[in-house]
């Protein structure tokens, strides 16, 4: 965590800087497959990675968030019961 997370993360920032997705303006598969584990890492049960990990990285918890608002992806989680993605990220547009 304390080399190659932030490595990653830096890697991940400068894909979504500006607003985007990992490939271009619109989502893509590879977003699909991120997603899910970077929220992962936020949800406090991971060994050795503090819930807290992501701040260190706005522009990745932006990604996330941006992510998450998608109306189908809000959607999807809407009718799973809850206003909050497995892990943590608040989905708020």
């Amino acid at each position: 965590m304390a080399e190659l997370f932030p490595k990653f993360m830096g890697f991940i920032s400068e894909r979504v800087k500006g607003g985007g997705f990992l490939v271009g303006d619109a989502p893509t598969i590879a977003d699909c497959t991120l997603i899910p584990a970077l929220d992962r890492f936020t949800c406090g049960s991971v060994d050795h990675v503090p819930a807290d990990c992501m701040d260190a990285f706005p522009e990745v918890a932006a990604y996330v968030k941006r992510f998450m608002a998608l109306p189908e992806v809000a959607a999807y989680y809407d009718a799973l019961g809850g206003p909050v993605a497995p892990g943590g990220f608040e989905m708020k547009a």
